[in-house]
């Protein structure tokens, strides 16, 4: 077993780049601290026929368990939405300026790869819609997996705007993380962050398949002070590698996510 989670440890810093040659971005290293306090967060809502919208609701934030964690990637975007309006024009640049007199909804802006943030039938990993407050701590940003197909090991990034910080320890890098209900208790899971390359990773070690859907696993993030409102952060969705019990390569669908201020 101390072997299996040695390994696994040893895969998730690499998946983050932080034992690897990886290129480096010129964004400064990033303090992470570990204070939470209470956000409010967006979710996506599934909807086969591929039209999908998030629904606003109040949670409180799940205090992040230190020994869980691990999988994600790096880059960003900067998408400005006008004051009271939750509607983003889609910008495959990351510039998104929002349209007027639309009803205040949660219509993500569509992400750097062109995707929106639509969830349909197809199997897919997903963020959403996040709402946060100008200088909030411990911003919970969670990673879902839709119409699960199963799967038994694997590596999940998160690519970051680099205007935020994730939390983790300076030291050994090990990222702030809880685990998701779409995780099975058995398996292992450790989260690693590479500031330096704007990547959250997340690695998943079990023997039997994970069918379920719902949160994979959750990190969480510190907004500047001096966010504006309207500003948007952009977060997108990488997948390392996801195996299944026979070994075969899960493939999802990437769908990315944001962190708008209110």
């Amino acid at each position: 077993m101390k072997l299996m989670k040695s390994a696994l440890i040893c895969c998730a810093l690499l998946l983050a780049g932080t034992l690897s040659a990886c290129e480096v971005s010129d964004a400064p290293q990033q303090d992470g601290t570990l204070n939470k306090q209470e956000p409010a967060v967006t979710e996506i809502v599934e909807n086969n026929s591929g039209d999908g919208q998030a629904a606003g609701q109040n949670g409180d934030a799940a205090k992040p368990a230190s020994d869980n964690g691990a999988g994600n990637a790096a880059s960003a975007g900067d998408g400005q939405a006008a004051q009271n309006n939750d509607a983003p024009a889609q910008n495959a640049s990351g510039n998104g300026q929002a349209a007027q007199e639309t009803p205040k909804q949660d219509t993500p802006a569509a992400a750097d790869n062109g995707d929106s943030y639509e969830v349909g039938s197809e199997p897919a990993l997903s963020i959403g819609v996040v709402h946060a407050k100008p200088g909030q701590k411990s911003v919970p940003v969670t990673v879902k997996i839709h119409n699960n197909p199963g799967f038994c090991a694997g590596g999940i990034r998160v690519i970051y705007d680099p205007a935020i910080t994730p939390q983790y320890d300076p030291d050994s890098f090990q990222g702030v993380s809880d685990k998701g209900t779409a995780v099975s208790g058995s398996m292992l899971t450790y989260c690693s962050v590479a500031p330096e390359n704007l990547i959250v990773a997340y690695g998943i070690l079990g023997q039997e398949n994970s069918a379920e859907n719902g949160a994979l696993f959750t990190c969480y993030f510190n907004i500047p002070e001096n966010a504006a409102s309207g500003k948007v952060y952009q977060l997108q969705t990488e997948l390392a590698e996801l195996k299944n019990e026979n070994g075969d390569n899960v493939n999802l669908k990437m769908i990315g996510g944001e962190i708008r201020i209110d």
